[in-house]
């Protein structure tokens, strides 16, 4: 007689393959918990002698890497194979002035020509800007557009001399030579900045329709569309902050933030790495919603996430993260620190509460 099985039972039974392949799955333990999550239930005479043999089965073929396979009365139900989530794979593409696209996998022997600068990409992680002393100044400045795709990170030293480090899913629109009394540059997604020193010209970022003014600085901005906010972080020097008119001046060690949906305005003290020190391929988190962590997290490597229990999106965090490290090796680190538990079908994470 053939069994059709609930997708809850699919799902348990599912995890408890993924878990032992992972080595991190007890027989014991996972056939008390089949049991508790199915306990109550009107299965019928045959159904309660047959399932312990088919939990058996299940954990001898699961042992061995084998596939288990259930028939319904209408379909086969197939238990996928784990897969390792990766890092995802872009490539930085510069845009220059007339619209040509430069694939920034390799370093480009010879400096590209743009307008007032020579653009030298020395390998495939940075660019700089060169202007030469005898270089003719264009009446107008000219833009090129870096972006960086998911799974990237990118550094780049602009004409004047400013340093910026770029995260994934950043794009930043700037002169190729800054021309006039502002050197002013666009931002959608996080860059950290340390700004050539000039106090005759100030140095704008333009963060939808707002904009941070600085003159020497080092400092994080973080705009991501996605995230209900943006903000920044002030790690050395003053910046003036212009939100919706409204001026704000921060100093070291002050964290800005503007809420999206409602436009209140935060200043509070932080330690600064926490918003810097991916740059340095660190995650740090405290006191963090586990979305915001996993969304962090979505930008450097290629997954999508269910959440089983809604309300883990709001369970709070605290920790480091090297972004490096393989992805199952970050799921294990947060399982540790609270019940919670991730099992990855695919590209896709669960995120389930052990009860």
């Amino acid at each position: 007689m053939k069994q059709k099985f609930t997708e809850k039972e699919l799902f348990w039974l599912w995890i408890a393959k993924n878990r032992m392949q992972a080595g991190l799955y007890d027989s014991i333990e996972g056939w008390q918990r089949f049991k508790e999550k199915n306990r109550g239930k009107n299965r019928g005479k045959n159904r309660r002698f047959l399932m312990p043999m088919v939990a058996a089965i299940a954990v001898l073929l699961f042992g061995v890497g084998g596939i288990l396979i259930w028939y319904s009365s209408k379909k086969s139900t197939v238990i996928p194979v784990v897969q390792e989530i990766m890092r995802a794979t872009g490539v930085p593409v510069l845009t220059l002035a007339d619209g040509k696209m430069i694939s920034l996998a390799d370093s480009i022997a010879q400096p590209i020509r743009e307008a007032d600068a020579d653009v030298v990409i020395s390998d495939s992680l940075s660019l700089k800007y060169v202007v030469g002393k005898k270089q003719k100044i264009v009446g107008k400045e000219v833009y090129n557009t870096l972006y960086i795709p998911k799974g990237c990170e990118y550094f780049l030293i602009l004409a004047d001399g400013t340093r910026v480090w770029l995260n994934s899913e950043t794009t930043l629109r700037y002169p190729v030579n800054f021309i006039g009394m502002q050197r002013v540059v666009q931002l959608d997604g996080e860059a950290y900045f340390e700004v050539a020193p000039d106090s005759s010209r100030p140095f704008y970022i333009q963060i939808n329709g707002n904009s941070i003014k600085v003159l020497g600085t080092s400092f994080n901005v973080s705009n991501y569309a996605s995230d209900g906010n943006w903000n920044t972080t002030l790690i050395e020097g003053k910046v003036e902050i212009n939100n919706a008119g409204l001026l704000y001046t921060l100093i070291p060690g002050d964290h800005f933030t503007a809420d999206r949906a409602t436009g209140e305005i935060k200043i509070v003290k932080v330690n600064p790495l926490q918003y810097s020190s991916w740059k340095e391929g660190k995650v740090i988190f405290q006191d963090e919603r586990l979305e915001d962590i996993i969304r962090k997290l979505s930008r450097w490597y290629d997954f999508e996430v269910f959440y089983i229990h809604s309300e883990l999106k709001d369970w709070h965090f605290g920790g480091t993260i090297n972004k490096y490290n393989s992805f199952d090796v970050v799921l294990r680190y947060l399982e540790r620190t609270a019940n919670i538990r991730f099992d990855i079908q695919g590209k896709t994470v669960m995120v389930s509460r052990v009860d």
